[in-house]
C-alpha cells in the first residue's frame, strides 16, 4: 500500500494504462542494512519530526540522507508522506541516483487485484469502476 500511495501521489482514479505499466517487486539484498529508524520516538532526540517525511522541498531530507550517510547508516525507515495516518512506513537505501545496473535478486508481479481493493478506503479506484451518473 505504501508503495502504490507514493506512486499514485494524490491520484484517486486509476486507468488500466497506467496499472499495466506497474508492478509489485520484492527483493532480496545481498547483505544486512543498517537503517536510521526515523519513525520512532527516539528519532525525535535527534531533531527529526514528521515534517521530514511530509515536505516536498527535498532540501531537508537530503541533507539529512547526506549525514546519516556519513554516519554509517545505510538507509532510512520513514513515515510514507501520502498516507495521510502517516501509518504506513516505507525504507530507502542510500546509493547513487538512477536505474541499477544489476537489481537486487527478487521478482515482480503485476499488481494484486487485493491490493486496489485495500486502496479503496484512500478513495483510490479504478476508472471503469466509477459509479454510474445520475
Amino acid at each position: 500500500m505504501a508503495a502504490l500511495l507514493e506512486v499514485t501521489r494524490g491520484l484517486t482514479i486509476l486507468s488500466e494504462a497506467f496499472l499495466a505499466g506497474r508492478r509489485l517487486a520484492t527483493a532480496e539484498l545481498a547483505n544486512e542494512l543498517r537503517l536510521a529508524d526515523l519513525t520512532g520516538p527516539a528519532a525525535y532526540g535527534y531533531g527529526i519530526t514528521g515534517e521530514l517525511s511530509a515536505t516536498s522541498d527535498y532540501t531537508g531530507p537530503q541533507a539529512w540522507s547526506e549525514a546519516l550517510h556519513s554516519a554509517g547508516f545505510h538507509g532510512v525507515r520513514y513515515h510514507v508522506r501520502h498516507d495521510p495516518r502517516s501509518d504506513l512506513v516505507g525504507v530507502a537505501w542510500f546509493g547513487r541516483a538512477g536505474r541499477l545496473a544489476r537489481p537486487p535478486a527478487g521478482h515482480s508481479q503485476p499488481l494484486p487485484a487485493e491490493l486496489l481493493l485495500a486502496a479503496a478506503p484512500f478513495g483510490i479506484r479504478l476508472a471503469d469502476n466509477l459509479p454510474a451518473e445520475p
